[in-house]
């Protein structure tokens, strides 16, 4: 293939990446649509759909998304990376069309179809995104995992205007109180919530569309000559079941492996097999020796020349999942994905809710939204190449994160109280803080870790997240009723103290 054509592949391929996040945008458009959903179940349709709390849609969209991460490896290698994408693309877009029946029919319902089934294609088609990053641009891996997880949420100040301007076009405000929260019950507003959801559904699914038609198998190019994979690339007299292990004895820069290979036969981890004869030319990074920890690698030379090009780190080793729960820079990760997943859950669900308690304005709140995510598309696209260019590392915007996380949550319940243009800068205070998260959970997995078990290891990073949301539906419904807005913002400055003090006051010595 020639050059121009292989970059003209890898710049669609790219631009296709980016295209196929798009139904991601659901954590940026949950909280603007959040408040006409519990009003449509609460003024609408009840008694007869209020069957359950909406608080479990986000609960369970962010648990089944870090399911939706670990189950890409074992579907890639049933059906191929390309069909896994396609199939979280008919699951995701699916269920939110179902959603506009559903939100008339019942709580539960929804939530099964925006919390479960969109939760779980949504991680399945986070971590196709990822994998194709790592593929087609291995040593810009933290700029683009920047910029494509900056386009969801770009996407969303669109898709929020247009969900307000659809439902509440007169800018009318909630005309009823109920505890700690306001509704609206206007009929002119609730009737336009099942359509709101059907235009949120085809965008997405154009959108992704037209990405996987973009995308196509990346190269998988290995410096020399011809491809070992054919029976004559091996001397006469290396039999047949020694051909696997010839294959190790090579130097590795004498390997090339043809470019036109499915993504169904490589993988994530660097292991390629495919089949010659009848045996098998397998290419994994244990060509030779061990690292000090036990890790099988390659010769030293190719594993740091690897290294260096793809994780941006030629100290960094490739490390089994088993190997990476027994370091501090994994819990340290861990518990960032913690503290952050419970903040962004927070934000998302009731910073609208609580804002109209104290601000009477659907459309400025509407507004705020519709900047949270240019806050987060800026910064993540910042500190993305900020950390590919060495000006930060990850652990210095892992501490900012976590600093800036605490004092927002803690002083969330007072903002509102004050003025509107407070809470407005406390709200994207805290969306910078939190636009870290998957720039930081990826790049410190792949340099702390190395890229050999990258699906598996980001999946285990990030599975802190899942867990924190899945707790938080036990307790934030709870507190919320009994003591206050105040004490369920706290919780969140608290946990978030807690990894702070754990990622400053532990070594790491990769991140």
């Amino acid at each position: 293939m020639p050059r121009k054509s292989k970059k003209c592949a890898q710049v669609c391929s790219l631009v296709g990446t980016h295209l196929i996040m798009a139904p991601i945008t659901f954590l940026w458009n949950y909280g603007n649509l959040a408040e006409y959903m519990d009003s449509y179940f609460h003024y609408q349709c009840s008694p007869r759909c209020l069957d359950g709390d909406y608080q479990w849609i986000l609960t369970l969209y962010l648990t089944l998304f870090g399911l939706g991460l670990f189950v890409v490896e074992p579907m890639r290698k049933t059906v191929g990376l390309l069909w896994t994408g396609i199939i979280a693309l008919l699951l995701q877009n699916g269920a939110l069309f179902l959603s506009a029946w559903a939100i008339g029919e019942s709580v539960i319902a929804v939530s099964v179809m925006m919390g479960v089934v969109m939760g779980l294609a949504g991680g399945i088609t986070m971590n196709v995104a990822f994998i194709y990053i790592n593929l087609w641009a291995p040593k810009n891996e933290a700029l683009y995992l920047g910029t494509v997880t900056a386009w969801p949420p770009l996407l969303s100040i669109l898709q929020n205007q247009i969900i307000t301007l659809y439902i509440n076009p007169e800018n009318l405000t909630p005309d009823a109180h109920s505890g700690p929260k306001v509704y609206f019950s206007q009929p002119q507003i609730l009737k336009r919530v099942p359509g709101a959801i059907i235009v949120l559904a085809i965008m997405s699914t154009a959108l992704q569309v037209i990405g996987f038609l973009f995308i196509s198998n990346p190269p998988v190019k290995l410096p020399a000559a011809d491809s070992l994979c054919k029976n004559d690339a091996l001397p006469e007299n290396v039999s047949k079941e020694n051909k696997n292990s010839h294959v190790h004895e090579r130097n590795l820069e004498n390997i090339c492996l043809d470019h036109d290979m499915s993504l169904k036969e490589f993988g994530t981890d660097g292991k390629y097999t495919g089949n010659y004869g009848t045996t098998n030319c397998a290419l994994d990074n244990s060509a030779s020796g061990k690292t000090k920890n036990g890790v099988p690698h390659q010769n030293k030379a190719a594993h740091d020349s690897t290294e260096k090009g793809k994780s941006g780190n030629p100290d960094a080793q490739f490390y089994t999942p088993s190997q990476a729960l027994k370091t501090t820079s994994f819990w340290a990760l861990w518990l960032f994905g913690v503290s952050v997943g419970l903040g962004l859950l927070l934000k998302d669900s009731f910073y609208k809710q609580f804002g109209l308690l104290y601000i009477p304005n659907d459309r400025n709140l509407t507004l705020l939204g519709s900047l949270v995510p240019l806050v987060v598309c800026t910064s993540r696209m910042i500190f993305g190449g900020s950390i590919k260019r060495g000006l930060i590392d990850v652990k210095d915007a892992l501490v900012l994160s976590l600093s800036l996380n605490s004092v927002t949550c803690a002083f969330w319940y007072f903002a509102p109280q004050v003025n509107e243009a407070l809470y407005m800068i406390l709200i994207l205070a805290m969306a910078f803080s939190h636009s870290f998260l998957h720039v930081v959970a990826g790049t410190g997995t792949l340099r702390a870790f190395g890229d050999a078990h990258f699906a598996m290891l980001y999946s285990v990073v990030h599975s802190g997240v899942p867990i924190i949301t899945l707790v938080s539906a036990a307790f934030v419904t709870p507190v919320l009723h009994t003591v206050g807005w105040f004490w369920v913002f706290l919780s969140c400055a608290m946990i978030s103290l807690v990894a702070l003090a754990f990622a400053v006051l532990t070594k790491h010595s990769v991140m």
